[in-house]
C-alpha cells in the first residue's frame, strides 16, 4: 500500500485538484521533506489510481488557458483511503507511513480508531526508548566510538521528541473541539 497513493487520496479528500495544485500543496505542507512525497511520484500515482477507479479526471478549460485535468476522488477511493489510513496507523511499514496516515486521517476515520492507533504507536516508541535507556543491556556509552555515541544520542533524542508529539496528538484527538474533523462510524 503506497504512501504516495495515501497522500494523493488524502489531498483529494480535501478538494478536487489539478496538477499545479498538487505541486502547491506538497510545497505548502513540506510533504517532500517529512513524508518523502514528490511531484513525479504523485503524477504516476494519479495514473494508477485513475486506472483502478479510485479517482476520476475531468478535462476543464478556463478562459484562453490550455485544458487541464481536475481529479476528484470516487466513493471507491474514499473507501481505499480509509483502508490505507487505518493500515498505516496500525501497522506502518515505515515511519513515514504512520505520519502520512496522521496527516490524512481527518475525515477518513473515527476518533476512537485514531486514538487507539496513536496510543499503540506511543507504546512502541516507549519500548524502543526503554531499550536505549536500559543500561544493564546496553554497553557503556563511553566505550563506543564517537560516531556511534552521536548516533545513540540521536536515537534517544528522536524517541523523546516522538513521544512528545504522539502525546500532543492524543490530546488533540481527545479535544472535543476537534471531533468534527473525524467521521462518525456507527
Amino acid at each position: 500500500m503506497s504512501r504516495v497513493h495515501m497522500a494523493v487520496l488524502g489531498m483529494l479528500n480535501e478538494k478536487p485538484m489539478y496538477g499545479y495544485e498538487f505541486k502547491r500543496y506538497i510545497a505548502e505542507r513540506n510533504l517532500n521533506q517529512w513524508a518523502n512525497v514528490y511531484l513525479p511520484a504523485v503524477y504516476k500515482a494519479l495514473q494508477s489510481l485513475e486506472a483502478k477507479g479510485y479517482i476520476q479526471g475531468r478535462r476543464e478549460v478556463e478562459g484562453n488557458n490550455p485544458p487541464r485535468i481536475v481529479y476528484e476522488m470516487t466513493e471507491a477511493g474514499r473507501n481505499y483511503l480509509k483502508k490505507l489510513v487505518r493500515t498505516n496507523l496500525e501497522k506502518p511499514k515505515h515511519k513515514h507511513d504512520f505520519w502520512v496516515a496522521v496527516a490524512f486521517m481527518l475525515e477518513s476515520i473515527d476518533p476512537e480508531t485514531a486514538l487507539h492507533a496513536v496510543r499503540k504507536q506511543l507504546d512502541r516508541t516507549k519500548k524502543l526508548h526503554d531499550i536505549f535507556e536500559d543500561e544493564e543491556k546496553a554497553p557503556p556509552i563511553e566505550d563506543l566510538p564517537f560516531n556511534v555515541r552521536v548516533l545513540v544520542g540521536l536515537g534517544r533524542s528522536i524517541h523523546e521528541v516522538h513521544k512528545k508529539w504522539l502525546n500532543e496528538l492524543i490530546d488533540g484527538i481527545q479535544n472535543p473541539e476537534n471531533q468534527s474533523f473525524f467521521i462518525n462510524e456507527v
